[in-house]
C-alpha cells in the first residue's frame, strides 16, 4: 500500500494574501471652546503610520501633481464664482492661514480639530495686529470664518486625507 503525503493545500485555490489595512476617518463631536462641531481623526486600520503621497510643502506651494484646489488659500471648495466670492470677503492677510490650514486638511498626522485650531488661532491672531475700526472688523470675519469651517461637516477633511495618505 502506498503512502500519500497530506499538505492541507485544496486544487484550484491561490493562497490568501495579507489584507492590506485600509484608512479609515472616525468621526466624533467635539467642541473647541464654547463651539461645538464635528471633528474626524484618520488612522490605518492596522495601527501603522500613515505615509503621505503630497508633502505639507509640496500642498503649500503648489507642486506640480498636487491636484487643483488643494491650496486655494480662502476659496473654498465650491464652483469658481463661489471660490472668487470667498477670497474678496477676506483680507490679503487671511490668505496665508487659510493656505496653511488646506495643507493641515491633507496631512495624515493632524485632526480635523487641530487644522481648525489652528486655522483659529491664525486668523485672530492676524485680526489683532489691525487697529481700530478695522480691527473690528477683520476680528468679526475671523470669528464667522473659522466658526463656519469648524461646524461644517468633515467631508472635505476626509477627502483630502484619503486621497493623500495611505497605509502599508
Amino acid at each position: 500500500m502506498a503512502l500519500t503525503q497530506v499538505t492541507g493545500k485544496k486544487k484550484g485555490k491561490k493562497p490568501s494574501s495579507p489584507k492590506r489595512a485600509t484608512y479609515d476617518c472616525e468621526h466624533t463631536d467635539a467642541s473647541i471652546g464654547d463651539n461645538k462641531g464635528k471633528d474626524s481623526v484618520c488612522s490605518c486600520s492596522n495601527g501603522a503610520q500613515a505615509t503621505q503621497k503630497w508633502s505639507n510643502d509640496q500642498i503649500l506651494n503648489h507642486a506640480a501633481g498636487v491636484p487643483d484646489g488643494w491650496n486655494n488659500g480662502c476659496g473654498g471648495t465650491g464652483k469658481g464664482y463661489q471660490v472668487f466670492g470667498l477670497k474678496l470677503a477676506f483680507p490679503a492677510s487671511f490668505q496665508h492661514c487659510c493656505s496653511v490650514h488646506d495643507v493641515g486638511y491633507g496631512d495624515c498626522n493632524q485632526s480635523k480639530k487641530d487644522a481648525d485650531s489652528a486655522f483659529k488661532k491664525c486668523v485672530y491672531q492676524m485680526a489683532a495686529t489691525k487697529p481700530g475700526v478695522r480691527g473690528k472688523a477683520y476680528a468679526k470675519k475671523a470669528a464667522d470664518s473659522w466658526t463656519n469651517v469648524w461646524e461644517h461637516n468633515a467631508e472635505f477633511f476626509d477627502n483630502k486625507q484619503k486621497k493623500n495618505c495611505s497605509c502599508k
